[in-house]
């Protein structure tokens, strides 16, 4: 299985990157996400936005 984010950047002529916070793991039932990884993320998209 993929995400779409590689899928969709071998059809689109434009350079892209797959980023985003699991909700549950593909590869393992212990591997989630928690409330504080989606306000980390947060954080990381608004300081590069801020450049």
């Amino acid at each position: 299985g993929s995400t779409i984010g590689p899928i969709s950047s071998t059809q689109l002529d434009i350079s892209s990157v797959d980023i985003g916070n699991p909700i549950l793991g593909m590869h393992s039932i212990k591997e989630l996400g928690g409330v504080r990884d989606h306000f980390n993320i947060y954080r990381s998209f608004k300081k590069f936005y801020e450049l």
